[in-house]
């Protein structure tokens, strides 16, 4: 089942463009489902996104249910004069997890990777535009426990 998630991570790469994949052009309401992978368990997950333009930044605010509850999330993304993003906000922690609040990374043909990191723990998300019109949001949080945590979910406008 890691191996699964993983892959599917790695697809995340396969999709071909020509340009850097730029976050505005997905401006809207979204949602989706998809699986969470914790400490070994898979999970269903379902999400509700929506992508707006704040100023010079975007942001990405929405709720992901899984069996627990709902989980807000709230991040803006602030283009850099280097091209690449700055992400502030809230992000998706569980209780007990540590907030990771900043979050950096520079969008290529494929996808905007970004990354962050406090005391133990790294985060990795990823926007990627999908053939069919629709959004994949995949994260990967490593925490100090030597624990993955891995989401992959399928967005569609609403």
């Amino acid at each position: 089942m890691v191996r699964t998630l993983a892959f599917a991570l790695s697809l995340c790469a396969a999709t071909p463009a020509l340009a850097q994949f730029d976050i505005t052009t997905k401006t809207g309401s979204w949602a989706g489902s998809g699986q969470v992978l914790r400490g070994g368990e898979i999970d269903q997950v379902t999400c509700r996104v929506t992508i707006a333009p704040s100023g010079a930044a975007t942001q990405v605010e929405g709720r992901c249910a899984v069996p627990e509850g709902a989980v807000p999330f709230d991040v803006l993304l602030t283009p850099q004069a280097d091209g690449s993003f700055l992400a502030t906000g809230r992000t998706l922690e569980r209780p007990g997890e540590t907030a990771i609040t900043e979050l950096r990374g520079t969008p290529d043909a494929n996808a905007l990777t970004l990354r962050g990191t406090a005391p133990g723990e790294t985060l990795t998300v990823q926007f990627v535009p999908r053939p069919e019109g629709g959004l994949r949001i995949a994260t990967q949080r490593l925490t100090p426990a030597g624990d993955e945590n891995t989401s992959v979910v399928e967005l569609m406008p609403r």
